[in-house]
């Protein structure tokens, strides 16, 4: 399917633009300047969201379900955006738009990912295996020794280098997948792109401005560590920020002479 040939929206582009380095600051200045719009507002669609998402991750199989209905709500999310963007106005009750209009496509992505993150992470459990002594392992957890810092110590010496390497494996493995996500779920909502399409423009979007996306991670990790510093408190501006900057990342990106 040749997504250009969408007359609703000519400005939409199938061919992910590369973006200047400097691209990552300007997506966090424009988010800013879209938050300030309506703080509270935005504010209280992340509440609504992690409500829901602490919900379901209560319940049984709470993190895989909570994986596939993601995408649902970033569509909202960034259909909101969109609104705010384009009609300088959007409503709390926007953020289940995902769920009246593109529900299908956006739980395949968010099956696909909740898939796929299961197989990596089972993937590094089993390169953690041939590193790990069970036997001296087992005979530590069983012994009589007191549970002391000098035990705790001994045990994360035994498990240091096997959980290490399965980090490595497990981040090596991952960050595709968080580049095909990155920006599938806003191609689906605004674009009705099918999900495997979605998934595939979303990978090469990344790849070809992994410059702007050194920038914009330069530019979020002290800021997130500021934010953090008081209790976590800047997380409730910072949150919203950062999902915003999807949209503005995805404008620079995917649209042909954005408003």
């Amino acid at each position: 399917m040749n997504f250009n040939m969408n007359e609703d929206n000519p400005r939409y582009l199938v061919e992910a633009q590369k973006c200047s380095a400097a691209a990552g600051w300007r997506w966090i200045a424009s988010a800013t300047a879209m938050f300030s719009g309506g703080p509270l507002k935005w504010i209280g669609l992340c509440f609504i969201w992690l409500v829901f998402i602490v919900s379901i991750n209560m319940v049984p199989l709470g993190a895989f379900l909570s994986s596939i209905i993601g995408p649902l709500f970033t569509g909202g999310f960034v259909f909101a955006a969109q609104r705010a963007d384009l009609e300088s106005e959007f409503e709390v009750g926007d953020l289940f738009e995902g769920f009246r209009t593109q529900i299908g496509n956006l739980i395949v992505i968010g099956t696909l990912y909740a898939i796929g993150s299961f197989l990596i992470y089972f993937i590094g459990f089993l390169v953690m295996i041939p590193f790990v002594d069970f036997d001296t392992l087992f005979g530590l957890i069983t012994s009589e020794a007191e549970f002391t810092v000098s035990f705790l110590m001994n045990l994360i010496e035994k498990l240091a280098i096997p959980i290490l390497f399965a980090v490595l494996v497990v981040s090596t493995l991952i960050l595709p997948l968080i580049m095909a996500l990155w920006f599938a779920p806003i191609l689906a909502m605004l674009h009705e792109v099918p999900a495997f399409d979605a998934l595939k423009m979303s990978f090469i979007g990344c790849v070809r401005n992994v410059g702007a996306f050194t920038v914009y991670g330069l530019v979020v990790i002290p800021i997130a560590i500021v934010a953090t510093i008081p209790l976590g408190l800047g997380w409730i501006a910072l949150g919203p920020i950062l999902v915003l900057t999807t949209y503005t990342a995805y404008k620079d990106i995917y649209v042909n002479n954005p408003i």
